[in-house]
């Protein structure tokens, strides 16, 4: 085999397994969880939410923040509860002096008279970066989620899972797609974050919806 022949098919090799790790996106992928589905659903005792601010264990100050948002919005555009504002929340906070290192699940009886909700949602984020190579481009995300009854301190619906994109190879798609993480990967990050959410919130129980009576 001459150099010619043996570098062209070293790059094809290398064309083909970078194909093969590139990971494509799974809108509808299985989300790690536990939920109390008696309280939640069948014989529902919430209704007013509260999500506080997200624990932050990433070394990015807006992981949390964006978290946060993101998960909120999920939340509001798909379940069937009273949600509160964030504003409200962290106006409410901020009110009765709740310092960031109280807001945990348990504080959830000083939380839930400062806030007066039903249940509140507590969340840590555990990872949140993006690593590129110039053949390879990966972006991750990796959260907690848990809600727990404002009155009791039980926690009714848990969840950790991790949604994470990533390209590489010598191929020119691979190439172009790895740059444009890059160029791109804040926004990768969000995309990340709002798959994730997306996806709990299909295991996530909703209130029966009450209909109005005519008149």
């Amino acid at each position: 085999m001459t150099l010619v022949k043996f570098i062209t098919a070293t790059i094809i090799c290398l064309g083909i397994i970078g194909c093969s790790i590139s990971d494509r996106e799974n809108p509808y992928g299985a989300v790690n969880y536990q939920s109390d589905h008696m309280n939640l659903a069948v014989s529902p005792k919430y209704n007013s939410v509260a999500i506080l601010p997200f624990e932050n264990k990433t070394r990015y100050k807006t992981a949390p923040i964006q978290a946060r948002r993101i998960f909120f919005g999920n939340f509001a555009a798909t379940k069937n509860y009273v949600l509160q504002p964030i504003r409200e929340t962290d106006r409410l906070l901020k009110e009765h002096h709740v310092k960031a290192e109280e807001i945990t699940d348990k504080n959830y009886k000083r939380l839930g008279q400062a806030l007066g909700c039903d249940m509140l949602i507590f969340g840590r984020v555990n990872e949140y970066f993006h690593k590129y190579r110039v053949v390879y481009s990966q972006t991750l995300v990796d959260v907690v989620i848990v809600a727990v009854d404002a009155k009791t301190g039980k926690k009714v619906w848990w969840s950790q899972d991790a949604r994470e994109q990533k390209y590489g190879g010598i191929d020119p798609y691979a190439l172009y797609v790895a740059h444009k993480n890059e160029y791109m990967w804040s926004r990768n990050i969000l995309n990340r974050y709002d798959e994730l959410f997306r996806d709990m919130m299909l295991v996530f129980p909703d209130r029966p919806v009450t209909k109005k009576s005519k008149k």
